[in-house]
């Protein structure tokens, strides 16, 4: 069902996550391209609530999103770090999470990373982000300090 709301705020794609010495853990559309939109990339292209994979806090303020790019100015991106889509997080209605459980059972003195682009739209102004990784209900690691420039991503 497609909704006029536009997304805003936190965009993120997740490129990977793998364990030393380098055993990959697998995560169910990483880079949110599981769900074709075919529509024009801009800001109506994007489907609410609809994450293949992810499970979202709060649907009316998620979403899987076809952003258009372009040079500064002519896009709400200057480009996606991979792929089309981006998972739109939060909106005017509020702000929401995604999640995914992964099935990979985690071991002690091991690490683990999770690299995450977080951007922020040219159009819209940026919002508060936390991305952790948990296991078992704990959170191993956290972020919250990126600030990406209006059209652009920054990678953890």
């Amino acid at each position: 069902m497609r909704n006029n709301l536009l997304p805003y705020a936190l965009l993120a794609i997740v490129e990977a996550i793998s364990t030393a010495p380098a055993t990959p853990v697998t995560i169910s559309n990483p880079s949110f391209e599981a769900l074709v939109l075919s529509c024009t990339p801009g800001p109506n292209c994007f489907t609410l609530g609809d994450v293949p994979g992810w499970v979202p806090s709060n649907v009316p303020s998620t979403a899987t999103f076809k952003p258009s790019t372009g040079a500064e100015g002519g896009g709400e991106f200057v480009g996606i770090p991979n792929g089309v889509n981006v998972a739109a997080i939060g909106n005017e209605i509020g702000g929401a999470n995604i999640f995914q459980a992964l099935t990979a059972t985690v071991s002690a003195n091991t690490l683990y990373t999770l690299k995450v682009s977080v951007g922020a739209r040219a159009d819209f102004p940026f919002s508060e982000y936390t991305i952790d990784l948990e296991a078992g209900g704990t959170v191993l690691a956290a972020d919250s300090s990126l600030d990406p420039s209006p059209g652009t991503f920054v990678l953890i």
